[in-house]
């Protein structure tokens, strides 16, 4: 069964390798159907009977369902326009937590950094200038337990790969760690397009205030993985860009006392919100 196995997995890794566009395609679609039947077949039985033999298998399909993305519904990418602004949100799979300490949330926030602004975070390229490497404008994010949102500003058309990128690169890292399987996140990302500007600050609001909401902290300054700690001048970070919203608003001190005035939402915010 073991060697079985192998061969199956090997095969299946060759039409990953394919190069040609329209048969990576087709093979590409082939070995996802693959993967997800027999990792479905093998989990019914093998788990089932408690069967030592199919373990490897089973293991050796799970992983491969992670590169080829087996367990998600094939989607489209998300086209996102340079130098639109854009609400970009995504959540765990049926509500799940997709961080599990702080750790998890520092190394998110470092790929995001890393495939966004073109930047590793080391002093040394931060000194440099990375705007020719920059691929958006990351205006305020907010990282919640089991999931994220992102207010971004696309500067190429590289958005929905980068996003890709990102979000494979952080499932791989918390699988692996974790020693689980299959997607983390539910789908690809979701992004609203936020077509009047007049309604970013108050988005940038609803935003920080997500750990309020959620009952996670009474004060939306203690919540350290948002970039509410930027826009009120507590913390000096590379990732976010408020200074618009800030010179808008008439500086820190002010977005501070509208963000924590308890005043309700404009009605016509919610056509740029997302459930969750």
């Amino acid at each position: 069964m073991a060697a079985f196995g192998r061969i199956l997995v090997t095969l299946l890794h060759v039409t990953l390798s394919v190069r040609d566009n329209h048969c990576s395609r087709m093979l590409g679609l082939l070995s996802r159907t693959l993967a997800a039947t027999f990792r479905t077949i093998l989990v019914t039985v093998f788990q089932s009977d408690h069967q030592r033999p199919g373990q490897f298998l089973l293991h050796a399909v799970q992983r491969l369902s992670l590169k080829t993305g087996a367990d998600e519904v094939p989607r489209r990418a998300v086209e996102c326009q340079p130098g639109e602004l854009y609400h970009v949100y995504n959540r765990g799979v049926d509500r799940q937590p997709v961080f599990f300490d702080r750790n998890n949330y520092a190394h998110f926030l470092r790929l995001l950094r890393r495939e966004l602004i073109g930047e590793d975070g080391t002093p040394a390229q931060q000194a440099e200038d990375t705007s020719r490497h920059r691929n958006a404008d990351v205006i305020c994010y907010c990282l919640m337990p089991n999931h994220f949102h992102l207010v971004l500003r696309p500067l190429t058309n590289d958005l929905s790969h980068r996003m890709g990128q990102l979000g494979k690169s952080y499932t791989q890292a918390i699988n692996n760690r974790l020693a689980r399987f299959g997607p983390l996140f539910q789908g690809r990302f979701k992004a609203i397009h936020v077509d009047q500007e007049e309604y970013l600050l108050h988005l940038t609001r609803y935003i920080h205030l997500n750990p309020v909401r959620a009952g996670l902290t009474h004060d939306p300054a203690l919540w350290e993985f948002s970039s509410y700690q930027e826009f009120i001048g507590q913390r000096s970070g590379t990732i976010p860009s408020p200074h618009s919203i800030l010179q808008n608003v008439g500086g820190a001190d002010r977005y501070k006392s509208f963000v924590e005035s308890g005043n309700p939402q404009p009605r016509a915010l919610r056509k740029y919100l997302i459930q969750g």
